[in-house]
């Protein structure tokens, strides 16, 4: 608490000067700040600055309160949203806004918790799942069919005939163009956000395939998004997403490797840049400045403003070896970007999951009344 004070106090453009006395200069040792203007305050200043100071006691504590200072300071200007929770919608009670997209609240405050409004969202989406796709995806076959019709979606008929007849079995799951084309479907007409939420609900069942059939997925998914879209980022997020979550060691706690951004730097940049560049339609600079304000006091761009989706997706790998206390201001940052605007897309969402879940904070599923937007 005391932490952030100083931080609340280094925001204030006035610090701790004191106007309405002459004894201002004799009071100044007992301020947080210079109680007195300095016409050369860097020389003559009792007080190191605020930044100096935080960054004395850990250098990631400005991105850290600069965080929480965005989220306290959004819900003030909402006029006490989490008072009027108690009687809002259920979609609302997770940070979402009944008009359509996310409010503006910090993402990474519903992150890695579970809720009453999360379980009854999760009911109702079953509910509203076709006849039988819920047992389907329980079972392998179900699952791997499931992952190739997310890499054919949109591939038409000639297209989806000619790339079955090249795939080969996955385990002893063997595939029937039948069941692909149903479950393409079943993804197009319920819409972009049951995407990642029957990824999950497969999850189980592809785990029940050897670690060599695994392997043969990501090759045959990968090889199928490239050729029919070119690897477009949210596909092979998902990729990401089902590589994390198969691997042998998934479910472990993971090591920290990093205590600090500053080592990680070039993967902060990378990932707000491409995040940026996904939410602005306008002025992808500015927005990827905005973003990085909590990071670096002058931002830099990234070396690479075109970074692959292979180097996102080592960026994410390694910014997951953060600690825990250091990974919310980089998902609220991420949030940024998609926010900007006041509202949120199925697909910018799908994103900001599994940039969360990438750095172990899952967050909620997109409400069902925004699940078709």
């Amino acid at each position: 608490m005391r932490r952030y004070t100083l931080y609340r106090i280094g925001l204030d453009t006035g610090g701790s000067r004191l106007t309405a006395t002459s004894h201002a200069e004799d009071m100044n040792h007992m301020c947080f700040g210079e109680s007195v203007s300095l016409a050369f305050g860097g020389l003559l200043a009792s007080h190191p600055p605020i930044k100096a100071r935080l960054d004395a006691i850990d250098e990631t504590l400005m991105a850290r309160m600069s965080a929480r200072h965005r989220k306290a300071t959004k819900e003030a200007q909402q006029g006490g949203t989490a008072q009027g929770q108690a009687g809002a919608a259920p979609g609302a009670a997770m940070g979402f806004a009944s008009g359509g997209g996310l409010e503006a609240s910090a993402p990474s405050a519903t992150a890695g918790t579970v809720t009453s409004v999360n379980t009854s969202y999760a009911r109702e989406l079953l509910a509203s799942l076709p006849g039988g796709l819920n047992q389907q995806l329980h079972e392998p076959e179900g699952a791997v069919h499931l992952c190739f019709a997310l890499a054919l979606d949109g591939a038409d008929h000639e297209t989806i005939t000619k790339r079955v007849a090249e795939l080969e079995p996955v385990g002893a799951v063997a595939i029937d163009e039948l069941l692909l084309r149903t479950l393409g479907q079943n993804l197009s007409d319920l819409g972009p956000a049951y995407r990642l939420p029957l990824v999950e609900l497969a999850l189980p069942a592809l785990r029940e395939l050897e670690p060599q059939a695994h392997r043969q997925l990501f090759r045959d998914m990968e090889a199928l998004i490239r050729e029919e879209r070119g690897a477009r980022l949210h596909d092979i997020a998902i990729l990401g997403f089902l590589k994390r979550h198969l691997d042998e060691k998934a479910g472990r706690n993971r090591r920290v490797t990093h205590r600090r951004y500053a080592p990680l730097m070039a993967d902060v940049r990378s990932l707000l840049w491409v995040m940026a560049s996904t939410g602005a339609s306008d002025d992808t600079e500015a927005l990827y400045r905005e973003a990085m304000a909590g990071f670096e006091s002058a931002p830099k761009p990234p070396e690479n403003r075109k970074p692959g989706v292979r180097d996102l997706l080592a960026s994410l790998k390694r910014l997951g070896g953060l600690p825990p206390m250091l990974k919310p201001a980089l998902i609220d940052a991420c949030a940024h970007c998609v926010l900007h605007d006041g509202k949120v897309n199925p697909r910018e969402y799908e994103l900001l999951r599994i940039i969360a879940d990438q750095l172990d904070a899952p967050m909620p599923p997109l409400p069902a009344e925004q699940n078709r937007a």
